[in-house]
């Protein structure tokens, strides 16, 4: 292969991978908020992260002073959502599906 045919090729898969990245920002995305909650009501500065059930998708927040949470860069479809304590075990979990861009969804996990 000769310089020039490398240098194309070098641009080409450059372009192609730029394509890529701006593709997967431009995805279908919504909001998904919500809250944790106890038996003795909203559970405070818990570890919260959302995993998407189409793509690889994830995040994490620390609960508000509510027990709220919010995400707003999740991709449209499946996700879950689960509330963890300061060891990293999980407490408990609840899904819901954004079905369109721009859609807000609130889920609610509930610590039994």
């Amino acid at each position: 292969m000769n310089r020039h045919t490398a240098r194309v090729l070098l641009v080409v898969a450059g372009v192609v991978c730029a394509a890529a990245v701006v593709l997967a920002q431009a995805a279908p995305r919504g909001t998904v908020s919500g809250s944790v909650t106890g038996s003795g009501g909203p559970v405070v500065g818990v570890k919260v992260v959302i995993t998407s059930a189409v793509s690889a998708y994830t995040a994490s927040s620390i609960t508000d002073k509510n027990g709220g949470f919010a995400f707003s860069d999740a991709p449209v479809g499946g996700v879950e959502v689960k509330a963890y304590n300061p060891q990293g075990n999980a407490l408990a979990s609840a899904k819901g599906t954004l079905n369109f861009a721009g859609e807000i969804i609130t889920v609610a996990v509930k610590i039994p």
